[in-house]
């Protein structure tokens, strides 16, 4: 499968990594890599530091790993088990980077960069590599038992799962009676399938496309022309007849029906027609003698646009549900009996798309999702310009309305976004309507004063405890300020909640309901640590740091607390 052409991007999401894990390295939060190829993995100290060693570790369920280390005194080395597979782009003690060659399955995951330092301890960067696939799509066409619709399908293979999208540039065509479905394959790829009925078809040799997207790898397209077929004699759509084989109308407009008989012959009627279940019926007429006639029960809803015995077109005001279907123009001809041209009206609605953006639980990720009401179902496409941003976990749900109209709504969590004001857009396809494009930006979000997460507060956002065990949580103050007090507070729903505290003149306090608890382990006004005792399910939750200063006001921390194990239930 791997020899499958697909597409060879390798996506980089460059960034500073989030708070806790320091904003002194810089490191690629998220590398997207095709299957198969060799992908970079690099960090940046940004500060001037007395670097002993850089550690890479990969980080395993069992544990961290350390797959390779650069030493100021001894160099390069690269552990058991990975020689061969990685080695050392750029061997530094502030900019390091390796490559991982050929990557597979195995080797997606999180892999850290630690600068050990002295006499400051070590600074870590992470950075998760998430494999890709992307084959090119296969384009099928068949007839369906209509010869006035073709079936088309297309089916692409990805990892995570693409989407497929079905097009047609003519005009007088459109697809309808769209689904899509996915099968998850052995090797964890998944193949999606999206089949419609191609309508407004008579042989004349369209073109229909496939386009296949998968997050911020370039679009693969394909395009196919479906054979030019003749009609057979005695159909009555006879090429004498120039006519629109298909007509698209948005409800409440007026639509133009027109034939133009395109040899010369003794006319002496023409008369229109609506092809109903249970028959033909007459609906207007124009005759070489007598004129102009609109039959009852349609007059003031058609007139004649063009009345004429070789060119006739008449118009239908306001159109509604009850006016679609197929018309019928007879030219009624001496001596040489009738001949006749078919056209078919079909009513569209596609309103406004609502674009709306929300935040996941990961402050890493933003929920972005599209509806669009139409009638029949639009397509609904979400797309991001920016290029260090992708779109996953992609769904789409289709309502139809009592009004015959379906709202089609398409989610997808974005990630990468790190309130920089990204832009995302929303594209809505109907057949051959124009497309309707919308676009929001994500604003730029400011953290808000002392919420902790500011840039001087060494801290560990996320802790991990089995239960039952101790916990060490600590904050350190990378700045120097004349700090009056380090104040602990747990962070629950009723309020925050001061659990201890660290004064500049009076020492330690450890609030009631706590004591026994929870203790310091360092008590520090620049770097303050609590040791937790046998944490319980009461335990769990976000804990804040906040060091009160003169003549500054206060800077917070906020670490979460996190419990696994066989007793939690």
């Amino acid at each position: 499968m791997m020899n499958q052409a697909a597409v060879t991007t390798i996506v980089f999401i460059l960034g500073f990594f989030p708070k806790g894990l320091t904003d002194v390295i810089q490191t690629q939060q998220t590398v997207m890599v095709k299957v198969g190829e060799d992908v970079d993995l690099s960090c940046q100290l940004m500060q001037t530091k007395d670097v002993l060693q850089v550690t890479w570790q990969k980080d395993l369920p069992e544990g961290k790993r350390n797959i390779a280390s650069y030493n100021k005194y001894f160099g390069q080395t690269v552990n058991d088990g990975f020689k061969g597979k990685l080695e050392f782009k750029h061997a530094g003690l502030k900019n390091c980077s390796i490559v991982i060659r050929k990557v597979t399955e195995q080797d997606e995951g999180c892999y850290l960069c630690l600068f050990n330092m002295y006499p400051d301890g070590s600074l870590t960067g992470r950075t998760c590599l998430h494999l890709y696939e992307l084959h090119e799509p296969i384009l099928q066409i068949r007839e369906s038992n209509s010869g006035e619709e073709t079936v088309v399908s297309c089916s692409a293979t990805g990892r995570p799962a693409p989407t497929v999208t079905l097009n047609v540039p003519q005009q007088d065509l459109y697809f309808s009676n769209s689904s899509t479905v996915s099968v998850t394959n052995t090797n964890a790829t998944v193949t999606v399938t999206t089949t419609a009925v191609l309508s407004g078809f008579r042989g004349n040799g369209a073109q229909v496309g496939c386009a296949v997207q998968l997050f911020s790898v370039p679009e693969i397209q394909v395009f196919k022309t479906i054979p030019a077929v003749k009609q057979p004699p005695g159909d009555g759509l006879t090429d004498v007849i120039q006519t629109q084989q298909t007509v698209m109308v948005k409800v409440g407009e007026d639509v133009d029906l027109s034939c133009q008989l395109m040899q010369t012959k003794d006319v002496l009627q023409v008369t229109w027609q609506k092809d109903l279940p249970e028959g033909k019926r007459n609906i207007a007429s124009y005759n070489k003698y007598f004129g102009q006639t609109v039959n009852d029960g349609f007059k003031g809803k058609l007139e004649f646009k063009h009345a004429g015995l070789k060119n006739c077109s008449i118009v239908i005001r306001k159109v509604t549900e009850q006016d679609e279907g197929c018309y019928l123009c007879l030219f009624n001809m001496y001596p040489d009996g009738s001949l006749t041209g078919r056209t078919c009206l079909h009513l569209y609605e596609l309103h406004e798309p609502i674009l709306q953006i929300r935040e996941s639980n990961s402050g890493e990720e933003t929920v972005v999702s599209c509806s669009a009401t139409g009638r029949p179902a639009p397509t609904v496409t979400l797309n991001v310009p920016q290029q260090d941003l992708y779109f996953s976990n992609s769904s789409t749900v289709s309502v139809t309305n009592t009004n015959a109209t379906v709202t089609v709504t398409t989610t997808a969590v974005l990630s990468g976004f790190r309130g920089n004001g990204a832009q995302v857009g929303c594209a809505v396809q109907l057949f051959s309507v124009p497309e309707i494009q919308v676009f929001k930006t994500i604003p730029a979000v400011k953290q808000p004063p002392g919420d902790g997460l500011t840039d001087v507060i060494q801290t560990q956002q996320t802790v991990m405890v089995k239960v039952g065990e101790d916990v060490d949580l600590s904050c350190q103050l990378m700045q120097t300020k004349d700090v009056l007090q380090v104040t602990w507070q747990k962070d629950l729903p009723e309020g925050k909640r001061n659990i201890a505290s660290y004064n500049k003149y009076f020492g330690q306090t450890v609030n009631d309901g706590f004591k026994g608890k929870l203790e310091f382990k360092h008590a520090g006004l620049k770097n303050c640590s609590i040791v937790i005792r046998k944490v319980t399910e009461q335990d769990e939750g976000c804990y804040l740091c906040l060091f009160n200063m003169y003549p500054d006001g206060s800077l917070t921390g906020r670490t979460c607390l996190h419990l696994y194990g066989e007793d939690k239930a």
